[in-house]
């Protein structure tokens, strides 16, 4: 049984999906490699947002 991923709103725009995943800052990955924070951009405003968590059940952080 196949379950849709829920794809989060862009938090800047409000009308895209966060959908390609974008790079990390080097300093990010060194520090804070611990915590499941991943770095999105939106397919609509290109804008780059953090998500905690899972992608299906993430939140953008700003």
């Amino acid at each position: 049984m196949e379950t849709k991923e829920t794809k989060p709103k862009c938090p800047k725009c409000q009308t895209g999906h966060l959908t390609r995943r974008a790079k990390r800052p080097l300093w990010m990955k060194t520090l804070l490699f611990w915590l499941p924070i991943k770095r999105y951009e939106c397919g609509s405003c290109y804008r780059r947002s953090y998500v905690f968590g899972t992608y299906s059940t993430g939140n953008p952080i700003g």
